[in-house]
């Protein structure tokens, strides 16, 4: 079941209703049932490693807090890690370790699977909860969840369990218990944030990649510099519109049962530096490779809540946490895929952070807006020339790309069809104006006590019904989320 579906709309529809219709004892049961229903529709079969996994983790945390002064302890913790690790490098990355293995052995395919292995939906997500889980209860920063179901739920919430965000224990399982009222005013910014959610999904980022995907199936080494950035560009945009239209559908389905999601984006095109969009971008994500491993590895203490990213360092740390953050980063590209081309654009990434750790006094001292323009610029340049490899999943491909921004000859001709630049300048222009238009025409709920605040209602209203509309055109269409595959 996608969330860009009708069926997907009646059943949050249904599930809504029933959960403010139950007592909170049986709500418990209703989202455990749902959840299960609608991982189902994707397999059916795929269940058992779900309900295995919640297993694992249930039981070992459990043994892990009762045996706080035992040496089992630690049997138990590293037994959940392995178990959980295990399932995502079989099902993830088995392929991948293969490859990697019969390239650098002389001897030709030395290793050779005879059987196909099928990438579990959302088993990045779930494993990701998991892991965190029983580290927090191994370190005692919170209590073993004893009643199965509330467990269970922690992991397998339908509208967080496919692609995040990553939630940790201490901020859902207490929801997921509270006895709830009917809160409407959360209701309504529930529903608002769906329709934003499959507006941006179904008419932004799915009309992009209708022109998008014909333009990267195109011979690649005869882009132009401005075909490359353009298209680069227009990626760019295209999954931040996908993914972020899932997050706001995600975190609005939750709080129609009046559960609060952590904010996964953030605007982060409007980030004037490689550092503050990291704590812009997929926030679940980049604050639990911060918590989890970054800061472990650099021995700091953890900051242990799903919002920011990475942290500020003092010179000596800047400089000993170099190797850190490039294996942080390596890690982060490996669980978006396991190809090469998602370490090379971990790496990247790290090479910014890196090369601003050394300007970043020197940017705070600014008050030049003409040079904060171009910094600001070309910071959103290289962020979306990242894209390339994330889009292309090719070394050839991505270099191949990267190198005609550097070829002289490249830069005198147009290979695109012309709407391709048109609609990425329109989307360019649009990305400054889209916190004001999200925060003060879409959320804000506005009193009527004036001509002009009446005016303003008629707008907010006249764009709804246009949003709705939009939507409900758009929903035949079943084009997947990208981080689906991730």
């Amino acid at each position: 079941m996608i969330f860009n579906s009708f069926t997907y709309l009646i059943f949050l529809l249904l599930f809504t209703t029933l959960f403010w219709i139950l007592n909170n004892k049986f709500r418990m049961y209703l989202i455990f049932i749902s959840s299960l229903i609608f991982y189902s529709f994707w397999r059916f079969d795929f269940l058992l490693l779900l309900i295995i996994t919640i297993l694992i983790n249930f039981i070992c945390a459990i043994k892990i807090e009762n045996n706080l002064e035992n040496k089992y302890k630690k049997k138990y913790f590293f037994f959940a890690l392995f178990c959980n690790i295990f399932l995502i490098i079989f099902f993830k990355y088995t392929y991948f370790l293969v490859d990697t293995v019969n390239f650098f052995v002389p001897i030709n395919n030395i290793f050779i699977i005879s059987f196909n292995i099928i990438l579990p939906l959302g088993i990045s997500f779930y494993t990701f909860q998991s892991i965190s889980y029983i580290i927090d209860i191994y370190n005692k920063r919170c209590e073993a969840e004893k009643n199965f179901i509330n467990f269970a739920n922690y992991l397998i919430f339908f509208p967080q369990l496919i692609a995040g965000p990553i939630v940790r224990s201490s901020e859902l399982i207490w929801q997921l218990k509270e006895n709830k009222k009917l809160n409407l005013l959360i209701l309504n910014i529930g529903v608002k944030k769906i329709f934003i959610g499959l507006f941006i999904k179904l008419f932004l980022a799915d009309n992009i990649a209708f022109f998008l995907d014909e333009a990267f199936n195109q011979d690649y080494k005869y882009y132009s510099n401005l075909d490359t950035l353009t298209l680069a560009y227009a990626y760019g945009f295209q999954i931040y519109f996908d993914f972020a239209g899932y997050s706001l559908i995600a975190i609005g389905s939750a709080n129609l049962v009046g559960i609060q999601l952590p904010e996964n984006f953030n605007f982060p095109y409007l980030s004037k530096n490689p550092k503050e969009f990291w704590t812009r971008w997929h926030i679940s994500l980049s604050s639990w490779i911060r918590d989890y491993l970054y800061l472990p590895l650099i021995k700091q203490k953890t900051l242990n809540f799903s919002t920011g990213g990475f942290v500020d360092l003092n010179s000596k740390q800047k400089i000993s946490s170099g190797f850190s953050l490039l294996v942080t980063w390596m890690v982060m590209g490996l669980w978006h895929g396991a190809n090469w081309s998602f370490v090379i654009w971990g790496l990247y990434h790290a090479l910014l952070i890196l090369i601003w750790r050394f300007f970043d006094k020197f940017y705070k001292s600014l008050n030049n807006n003409l040079l904060l323009l171009i910094i600001y610029l070309s910071n959103l340049t290289l962020i979306m020339l990242s894209w390339i490899p994330f889009k292309t999943q090719n070394l050839e491909k991505t270099f191949s790309m990267w190198s005609n921004l550097f070829s002289i000859e490249k830069w005198f001709y147009l290979s695109l069809k012309e709407n391709t630049y048109l609609y990425t300048f329109l989307i360019f222009i649009g990305v400054f104006f889209s916190r004001f238009i999200y925060n003060e025409i879409l959320l804000i709920n506005i009193k009527i006590n004036s001509i002009k605040n009446f005016l303003t209602k008629c707008f907010q209203l006249t764009i709804w019904v246009l949003i709705v509309i939009i939507v409900l055109g758009h929903m035949k269409q079943t084009n997947l989320f990208i981080y689906f595959q991730f």
